[in-house]
């Protein structure tokens, strides 16, 4: 009985910390789908918004992955669950069914986050390729506009290759 109270006891900063990061992804999701809208506006002072706030949010993530990790390390530590990397499932055996039931919750809708953060992200990097693409090919044409040609005089008539030749002998005479 002392075992399952140690357990329950653990569980608590683990189940915190998986809380904290279901809702850090949440945020995230939130933002990726505001930066895909800010990508097809083109809409760049929100973008920078955005990735600025992504940034901040993955470091956040950062440390509660981190912080997770050293909970179970612990917890692996007390059980004598004997790993290199024991994870969540591997302790869920040790825990309360509840308690394990709620982990396991928590961590399935991480994990379905993650794959729609992937999907949209992915989206996210084609529209921003694609919009780069657009800007390149509008820089070239663009410079190409500023290109002299050698086929039109400030007339706008074409030049007459022969007659420009001769015209040049004609003035050095």
């Amino acid at each position: 009985m002392e075992q399952v109270d140690q357990n329950t006891k653990m569980s608590i900063p683990l189940e915190s910390f998986l809380v904290s990061e279901f809702r850090a992804y949440q945020t995230l999701l939130k933002l990726t789908k505001q930066e895909r809208m800010a990508l097809v506006k083109a809409d760049i002072l929100t973008l920078a918004g955005i990735v600025e706030q992504k940034d901040s949010l993955m470091d956040e993530i950062h440390r509660l992955e981190k912080g997770r990790s050293q909970v179970v390390r612990e917890w692996a530590e007390r059980t004598g669950f004997t790993s290199s990397s024991p994870t969540i499932q591997d302790l869920v055996h040790y825990m309360p069914q509840p308690t394990a039931q709620r982990l396991e919750r928590i961590r399935s809708g991480i994990l379905s986050i993650s794959v729609e953060l992937r999907d949209m992200t992915r989206g996210n990097q084609a529209l921003a390729v694609s919009a780069l693409e657009r800007l390149d090919h509008m820089r070239t044409l663009i410079l190409s506009f500023d290109q002299p040609t050698d086929h039109y005089v400030s007339s706008g008539k074409k030049k007459d290759q022969a007659t420009t030749a001769s015209w040049k002998l004609e003035e050095r005479v």
